[in-house]
């Protein structure tokens, strides 16, 4: 049951792994979306939120 379980976590890992592979990492934060702004984010890019990071009022975000 060991072997199962520890084989299972390993794919789910190299499933992850191969999924981020050869994406872009944006660092965002908290200025990076503001008054006005119209920001899109894409499956291409791995969005990495540094913090608390809110939508200004007026901005749109699209995902």
């Amino acid at each position: 049951m060991k072997r199962l379980l520890t084989t299972i976590q390993v794919m789910f890992l190299l499933l992850i792994a191969t999924n981020a592979y050869g994406q872009n990492v944006v660092n965002v934060t908290d200025a990076s979306i503001n008054a006005g702004d119209i920001v899109y984010w894409t499956a291409d890019n791995v969005y990495v939120l540094d913090g608390m990071v809110f939508v200004e009022d007026g901005a749109e975000l699209w995902i």
